[in-house]
């Protein structure tokens, strides 16, 4: 039998955690352009609908331009320098920090050790470590970054994270999916004009144009 679970008023409603979200998200400050990493090359989804989230509120409370969007097989840093330079990295939130999906996390790994000169934010994640030496090589890694932001989705993340990438800016807030609350579900399907440029430019695109990817993480270059 379930137990009464009570609830705080400030998440008893979509928008009310949106509102905790967006004042968590807050804490990002000012961010005129970046790129955005990690397009779901995958049908699950839940994770586009967090794709679509995160574009709505980089473009519509940050005012962000996005410079340039992939996934990780399509992802090119020579594309990438020429396109966005040297500004912030993101990647969008989701349930794949961790050793569940290792191409993934390989990925967000080889990234954040080679730019860190640039600021990076992961969005709200959840965090699961199956093996203790994947977590030790992506604590080191994480760590190492002077300016690595991480934004977790859960009370488990959140302490799981304080205690081992604590040379990182660590934020609990709720899943980045409520800033679509209360849009339709036209308008989260079918995004506004002005969104589709930057939406044209996914990996999604890069995949019906291209038939082999710029490096395929475990297999080299192409």
């Amino acid at each position: 039998m379930l137990k009464n679970i009570s609830v705080s008023p400030e998440l008893s409603t979509p928008e009310s955690i949106k509102r905790v979200l967006h004042s968590a998200l807050g804490r990002i400050g000012k961010l005129e352009e970046c790129v955005l990493l990690d397009y779901p090359q995958h049908f699950n989804i839940g994770d586009h609908f967090i794709w679509l989230a995160t574009i709505f509120y980089l473009q519509d409370v940050l005012r962000t331009k996005i410079k340039y969007t992939a996934s990780l097989n399509y992802f090119s840093e020579q594309e990438m320098d020429q396109n966005a330079g040297k500004v912030p990295i993101i990647f969008p939130g989701g349930g794949n920090l961790g050793d569940l999906w290792p191409q993934i996390q390989d990925f967000k790994e080889y990234i954040i050790s080679k730019y860190r000169e640039r600021p990076i934010i992961i969005f709200p994640q959840c965090i699961y470590f199956e093996q203790p030496a994947n977590l030790s090589k992506a604590a080191a890694i994480f760590n190492a970054h002077p300016n690595l932001t991480l934004f977790t989705r859960d009370n488990r993340s959140y302490e799981f994270a304080l205690k081992h990438f604590y040379n990182c800016q660590i934020i609990n807030s709720p899943d980045i999916v409520f800033h679509l609350v209360p849009q339709s579900l036209g308008e989260i399907c079918l995004p506004p004009q002005r969104l589709y440029g930057q939406l044209r430019r996914t990996s999604f695109c890069w995949l019906a144009r291209r038939r082999t990817p710029h490096y395929a993480y475990g297999r080299g270059r192409s």
